[in-house]
């Protein structure tokens, strides 16, 4: 868990640090992010512009607000779609780009994703846990099907519920063959998978580790339980930075991105979209499902 909230603690303390980068060693003479918006839908071309000849266009108030917390001349381009968004960083004409899943993988090389929407409603991009009985004829969440899965918290409602369902069937398993029991506590859950009163547990992770005390240094309480997935959500969209962009120009981006629904409300309603109600720092494979199951 410590690891994937590195960015987001390195975020925050840049978000009091100043923004500027004067050295004379300083490689980067300008940031450039590629942006897919519907007024460039059906269009050919790509219009690239900076705070001084942006005008009176709708995005404005974004790129009038990154000029204001860089030294650094701010370059928005913006793109027909997510696809135009990733070649574009491909060819090293930008270094951040707005893309969806899909449009990643051509520049998965060469990029990674640095944050995300979280959604107006639900838990946002959580990582949850799915466990069994060791031992028991389950080797993966697609054996679930006809299967019951304890939970916490009562379905539909449940935010708990809401997270191991996306999490389950990204993870390749058939939820809707699947029944859900709802338990108050992580230990009633556990016992239940013990006991064969359901066939697993489904919960966030950071309930897995306080109850299997994944901290201790040799924690035996979870021996009898085995991991079938750990993962987080896969996240649609994501902005990502390209590799060879100094790491401190990552974090510097993703502090001024953090606090942007409360500082500049207009230019966070025009980034996002309306699809989200702040961004989150995201891990670097936020695009993936990955195997995930390691304790």
């Amino acid at each position: 868990m410590m690891v994937r909230w590195l960015p987001w603690i390195a975020a925050l303390a840049g978000a009091f640090a100043p923004l500027g980068f004067a050295e004379a060693g300083d490689r980067v003479t300008s940031l450039r992010l590629a942006v897919a918006t519907p007024e460039a839908e059906g269009t050919k071309e790509t219009s690239c512009m900076t705070a001084s000849d942006v005008g009176g266009h709708r995005s404005k108030d974004y790129i009038s607000h990154l000029q204001s917390r860089f030294q650094n001349p701010i370059v928005l381009c913006l793109t027909k779609d997510h696809y135009a968004s990733a070649a574009l960083l491909a060819a090293g004409e930008v270094d951040f780009a707005w893309v969806s899943a899909e449009a990643f993988g051509p520049i998965k090389s060469k990029s990674r994703p640095i944050m995300a929407l979280r959604p107006h409603d639900g838990v946002g991009r959580v990582e949850a846990v799915v466990f069994a009985k060791t031992g028991a004829a389950l080797q993966s969440v697609t054996d679930l099907a006809e299967q019951k899965v304890g939970i916490l918290g009562q379905p539909p409602l449940s935010l708990n519920y809401q997270l191991v369902k996306v999490v389950l069937s990204q993870q390749g398993g058939a939820v809707e063959k699947m029944s859900f029991k709802a338990f108050e506590s992580t230990p009633q859950i556990a016992e239940a998978v013990r006991s064969g009163e359901v066939a697993a547990g489904a919960i966030e992770v950071t309930a897995w580790a306080r109850y299997c005390h994944l901290l201790d240094p040799a924690p035996t309480r979870c021996n009898d339980l085995s991991v079938l997935a750990r993962a987080y959500p896969v996240a649609e969209e994501a902005m990502v930075v390209a590799d060879k962009l100094p790491h401190e120009y990552h974090y510097r981006m993703l502090s001024v991105h953090s606090m942007m629904h409360f500082e500049a409300p207009l230019a966070f309603e025009w980034i996002s979209g309306g699809k989200g109600k702040e961004f989150e720092p995201t891990e670097a494979g936020a695009f993936f499902t990955g195997t995930g199951k390691e304790h």
